[in-house]
């Protein structure tokens, strides 16, 4: 089986594919116009000897069928000629307005108009985030990244994902991380830092060993969801590994056991809300030991 039967039909690939298709057989038909009407005006220029503007003016009106009559008098062969120019202009023209119509009826114009405008938009990042994986994980870090307004884009496989993120209003890839083509589409040489935040542990670290190997000082942030896990993702290159187990029973341990603490943290990094903040803080504060 072959490479091209073995790529996975995302819902981006299967547009692009459409949108492709649909150019392609446009592309034809006005070629084939254009070859028609140049034929036309070689019969006419070399066989009736008629002179240039001539000989393309009445290729032209025969083939839009505007009926304005012969530009000279064409005897039996030349009208025969007249008539197959016709029958095979009106057919390649029929071709292209049924291409056309169907494309547009469809959504594969401008649905692929929007395809490349995101994909050159890609193009000219520089200094952005990538997050691999929009799981609830990678959902969060879309917000954070979101409210400290940072370039960011979402890398992922699943159309559900992928719908959900440009739902969103996030510049999104549909396609698997753990691949080379996918993260240099999305700029991986440009980019500041890039999260690998996928469902898997084998998926993060193949797409960090990815991600150091097309771009060695690119900082990478990976998920883990085993103490084993952390310890291949570090020697595979991450330079920060997060495990939302362990660090969330750590939080929850903190939170049990120094409950004020835990909340003044959470003031101080609550910039969102800065009024919240300031009463919370102030409240916060006076329930430690010692104050009033």
């Amino acid at each position: 089986m072959s490479d091209r039967l073995k790529r996975p039909r995302y819902a981006e690939t299967i547009m692009e594919e459409n949108y492709r298709r649909s150019r392609r057989h446009i592309l034809w038909g006005l070629m084939a116009l254009m070859v028609i009407v140049l034929a036309g005006a070689l019969w006419y220029r070399f066989i009736e000897g008629w002179t240039w503007i001539d000989a393309f003016y009445m290729a032209i009106i025969t083939l839009t069928t505007v009926g304005f009559g012969e530009t000279n008098p064409l005897n039996a062969r030349g009208r025969i000629f007249t008539i197959i120019l016709l029958l095979a202009g009106v057919g390649v023209i029929a071709y292209i307005l049924n291409n056309f119509t169907e494309a547009v009826a469809q959504g594969h114009l401008q649905a692929g108009f929007r395809l490349l405008k995101r994909r050159k938009y890609m193009e000219s990042l520089t200094g952005h985030y990538i997050i691999c994986g929009f799981g609830r994980t990678g959902q969060q870090i879309a917000t954070e990244f979101a409210a400290e307004k940072v370039t960011f884009v979402v890398v992922d496989s699943d159309d559900t994902s992928v719908h959900i993120a440009q739902s969103l209003g996030y510049v999104t890839f549909q396609g698997d991380a753990t691949h080379d083509q996918v993260l240099l589409q999305v700029g991986i040489e440009r980019a500041r830092c890039l999260v690998a935040a996928l469902p898997s542990d084998a998926e993060n670290l193949y797409t960090v060993l990815s991600a150091k190997t097309l771009a060695p000082t690119i900082r990478t942030i990976a998920r883990a969801s085993s103490e084993e896990a952390i310890q291949k993702l570090e020697r595979g290159g991450a330079d920060v590994v997060v495990s939302p187990y362990i660090s969330g029973g750590k939080r929850m341990a903190a939170a049990a056991l120094r409950p004020q603490v835990v909340d003044f943290i959470d003031g101080i990094s609550d910039r969102g809300r800065p009024h919240r903040l300031c009463r919370g803080v102030f409240a916060r504060f006076q329930r430690l030991p010692g104050n009033w």
